[in-house]
């Protein structure tokens, strides 16, 4: 039997430059996978990935997103973004990951954003390292979501921006959090009690105006913690915010039956 050869499904993406021409040597950026970008032939055509339903494409200071029913990117004036200051923690090779998530509602789906995060390296612009930054890919001006992520931890801060065109240096107002920690006990014997999931939340405070960072937000990337085998937990709060932590119940078998059992959270 002759051997058929299939071929890999494939994403087509027209890049398009000036007056809707075939622009060639362009980036053609799926899901936000700057490592992975493909890039656009002579007919201005790149071959991404079967998946790729959210693209960026870039070449130089130019930059457009994929119509996703036409597969085609139109390449406009951008921004250079930088985003900075690095937070402490964030060198490789564990380090942190940033973010930039357009805000703007998607042409397929009004009022929601079909466009991926794009993931920045870590670059330093200068020998110290104080002067280190993140560097996006030309971006399309316009609001976004900016996000970083402290792996080691799992620390995020997020906060929305306007990127306008030509280069654009925005500020990261993170704040490091403070380790909360507590015991989950038994409201019937003051016992303690293992394996109970703890969420975490905050509010703001009532004191606090708006001022610099105030529409950022900052949190654990996984909001609950579960108690250990002494009933102690460990979670981390933004200090500059209220703490409201919520106990789950305990399920235990009395007389052959499963009841919900009351808990409490003590806190020093």
């Amino acid at each position: 039997m002759t051997p058929v050869l299939l071929a890999a499904a494939v994403t087509v993406v027209r890049v398009l430059g000036a007056g809707g021409a075939p622009e060639p040597g362009a980036q053609v950026i799926c899901g936000g996978d700057v490592a992975g970008a493909v890039l656009s032939d002579a007919a201005g055509k790149a071959r991404a990935p079967a998946a790729c339903d959210a693209a960026l494409c870039v070449k130089g200071d130019l930059a457009g997103v994929m119509d996703p029913r036409t597969h085609a990117c139109a390449l406009k004036p951008a921004s250079l973004v930088t985003v900075a200051p690095v937070p402490p923690g964030c060198a490789p090779p564990q380090g942190c990951r940033a973010s930039l998530t357009p805000s703007r509602p998607g042409p397929s789906r009004p009022g929601t954003s079909r466009a991926a995060p794009v993931v920045a390296p870590l670059v330093a612009l200068a020998a110290s390292a104080g002067e280190a930054r993140w560097r996006f890919p030309a971006l399309p001006p316009g609001p976004y979501l900016v996000s970083v992520v402290r792996t080691s931890d799992g620390w995020t801060c997020a906060g929305p921006a306007e990127v306008r065109p030509g280069r654009a240096a925005l500020a990261l107002a993170w704040r490091e959090p403070r380790p909360l920690h507590g015991r989950v006990i038994g409201a019937a014997d003051g016992a303690p009690r293992a394996g109970v999931t703890v969420a975490a939340a905050a509010r703001a405070r009532e004191e606090t105006g708006p001022g610099a960072g105030a529409s950022w937000v900052c949190g654990p990337v996984t909001p609950t913690v579960v108690s250990d085998a002494q009933g102690h937990i460990r979670v981390l709060v933004d200090p500059s915010r209220v703490a409201v932590l919520a106990a789950g119940g305990v399920t235990v078998e009395r007389d052959g039956a499963a009841t919900e059992e009351t808990v409490y959270l003590e806190l020093p």
